[in-house]
């Protein structure tokens, strides 16, 4: 923001040029501006949306690995990464069954990369540098299925970034006590997708997102896969709460889609920790700040594949259960 600032006199334009943060996760009183222009600069020649919807990605990835002699398993968590002088062996998943290869890559996140390996393996300086960044802001999101023309009602391809003040650097603080969320994007997946067939109901989808304060969720980061009545009733009072505050508020921006909803489920900063392992639910994993791209040890590791180790690694927060 403080480069906008800089450029750019009126208040009121600075937020519009700042408000589509969410698509990299960085508040604009923090993220990166380079990263941000970076973005942004993606849209000058339009926007993108796959044909079929975002799963074609993982279909023709699947079929590549496959193709390619590998394999792929769902359903499956590595306990550890395996190393042995300095040198990767391979993977140990939970279950106790383990995988070798001579190199692992790990898109679980740096945190969560680090607690698979052998401490002693680990570059201190490397390590400190990065468990001082924290990670990036959380999020919920409320999934809806409507009936009828929502096209001519107020729908469209386009995406809606909506902020309730100029103020576009908040953060939804504690949804039981605040009745609006302070911005929502909202976008209509299947208007953007021409495989997708309505059919004689018209039947579409809308997607709903906020950034929120992952500290909000904090008592519940271990609620993890509960269902029914274990779950803890403060976790289902909050999301109930959430939905009703969300939809309330989509009625308000989109009044003649309001009666077309037939269908309302919701995730949270917990939904998004238990299903991708990201700490706290973070969004885009780590905080995307000049300190993270700036980080003297970033992108510093040895072509054995395991770090190398002068002393003690950092203590590692501790990961939420997934």
């Amino acid at each position: 923001m403080e480069v906008i600032r800089e450029c750019v006199a009126d208040p009121k334009l600075q937020a519009v040029l700042a408000a589509q943060w969410g698509d990299h996760g960085g508040r604009p009183s923090q993220a990166s501006f380079a990263l941000h222009a970076a973005v942004m600069s993606s849209y000058f020649d339009g926007a993108w949306y796959p044909v079929g919807g975002s799963a074609v990605f993982a279909e023709a990835f699947a079929q590549a690995v496959r193709a390619g002699g590998g394999d792929l398993r769902t359903g499956e968590t590595v306990a550890a990464i395996r190393v042995h002088d300095s040198r990767v062996q391979g993977v140990t998943l939970e279950s106790g069954v383990s995988i070798d290869a001579p190199c692992v890559i790990s898109d679980a996140g740096v945190r969560n990369t680090l607690r698979m390996l052998p401490s002693e393996e680990v570059d201190y300086d490397w390590a400190r540098d990065v468990l001082e960044i924290e990670p990036s802001v959380g999020y919920v999101g409320m999934y809806l299925g409507l009936e009828g023309d929502i096209a001519a009602n107020g729908a469209s391809t386009a995406n809606d970034w909506i902020y309730e003040s100029w103020d576009v650097d908040q953060l939804w603080r504690n949804p039981l006590i605040e009745p609006d969320a302070p911005m929502m994007f909202v976008s209509f997946p299947s208007l953007k997708d021409p495989r997708h067939d309505p059919g004689p109901q018209q039947r579409h989808t809308c997607e709903i997102v906020t950034f929120v304060d992952p500290d909000a969720f904090t008592p519940w980061e271990h609620e993890g896969m509960k269902r029914g009545d274990a779950r803890d009733p403060g976790y289902l009072e909050l999301k109930e709460r959430i939905e009703q505050n969300l939809l309330s508020q989509f009625a308000r921006h989109f009044p003649r889609l309001a009666p077309m909803v037939r269908f309302v489920t919701s995730s949270t900063p917990i939904s998004v920790a238990t299903y991708t392992g990201a700490e706290h639910g973070a969004m885009y994993g780590l905080a995307t700040t000049p300190e993270r791209f700036s980080a003297r040890h970033c992108g510093r590791a040895r072509r054995s594949g395991a770090w190398s180790s002068p002393g003690r690694t950092p203590a590692v927060p501790a990961s939420p259960a997934h």
